[in-house]
């Protein structure tokens, strides 16, 4: 156990942060006091703590303001350092690549080429999540200073989620991790909704008071390494979370085999390559196409489908805005 309660630790961390230097964990603290004279000194109080032992404090708050994408886009890079489950090896981690742009398409085909007769697609998490949900600020403050505050054990970052909604009087209604099921997401997720404890809704799923909480895996191996929790509102669609979490794909243009322009409204092409068509509307796309014929610089790629037609293809997120 650290021998130092869990206000001190956070303390110091800060500190430390305001100093200049590059410290989320309060293990790092410990190792860089020991030749910063400077940080000796702001830390006095930290005189004579020992470290023994697998328990890590962590500084909970890794962004204190933004929109959306940049809380996200943050999240997604949180360090998590290592667990003793990942396989990460020196830089396999989430966490050690960079910074995410947050410019990018939502969704992309990955790495196509002319001649390929497959294809794949990724969503950025990040983005996914920024597009469809507000970053509840006020809450997330609330929770940064519950974080420092509360009668805490363990530090587990999932339990100080579900502890800090239940204090708030939220109710879990529903937990899962994204990568119980089919998606096409660049990072998988813990996530939870929440409702208040005299909520009038049924049914959790369509509740307009819901509070979705998600952990972001940053990590290698998706048994451990996550975000700390990033509270969040739905504001798009019915649904408090994100239920569609494989890409699709739509033709934005199309032609016959004498070139003849199809109208890609009709459902003639591509009605497969969406969400509740199947499970993997990509895969729909690839068991119609032959193969790549072109890859244009705005990430479209244009077909060569199996009938002899031929489309100008996207790929897509399942948004309902």
């Amino acid at each position: 156990m650290l021998d130092v309660n869990y206000a001190d630790a956070i303390a110091a961390i800060k500190e430390a942060q305001a100093l200049g230097l590059e410290i989320t964990k309060f293990s790092e603290l410990v190792k860089e006091r020991q030749d910063n004279p400077e940080l000796q000194e702001v830390t006095e109080y930290l005189e004579g703590l020992t470290t023994t032992g697998e328990q890590e404090i962590t500084l909970p708050c890794y962004v204190s303001a933004g929109d959306s994408k940049e809380v996200l886009c943050g999240a997604a890079r949180y360090n998590s350092g290592t667990h003793f489950l990942d396989s990460g090896g020196e830089a396999g981690r989430h966490h050690q690549q960079p910074a995410i742009d947050r410019a990018q398409d939502l969704c992309r085909f990955d790495q196509p080429a002319v001649g390929d007769e497959y294809v794949t697609a990724t969503i950025c998490t990040p983005l996914f999540l920024a597009a469809q949900a507000d970053h509840l600020e006020e809450m997330q403050d609330e929770f940064d200073n519950w974080t420092e505050y509360a009668d805490r054990s363990g530090f587990n970052l999932f339990d100080d989620g579900s502890g800090f909604m239940e204090a708030q009087g939220f109710t879990q209604q529903a937990r899962d991790n994204t990568y119980n099921g089919e998606s096409d997401l660049s990072q998988e997720y813990v996530w939870e909704v929440y409702t208040p404890e005299h909520s009038d809704c049924q049914d959790w799923i369509y509740a307009d008071d819901a509070i979705l909480v998600v952990y972001i895996h940053t990590g290698a191996d998706v048994r451990g390494g996550y975000s700390p929790p990033v509270f969040l509102k739905m504001t798009s669609g019915e649904y408090t979370a994100p239920l569609d979490l494989c890409a699709e794909a739509y033709a934005s243009e199309a032609w016959e085999i004498n070139g003849e322009e199809i109208d890609t409204c009709s459902g003639e092409i591509g009605e497969e390559w969406r969400s509740g068509y199947r499970r993997n509307p990509i895969g729909g796309l690839e068991d119609d196409m032959e193969t790549i014929t072109e890859v244009h610089d705005d990430g479209a790629i244009t077909i060569k489908l199996k009938t002899g037609q031929t489309a100008k293809v996207y790929a897509q997120a399942s948004i309902d805005y």
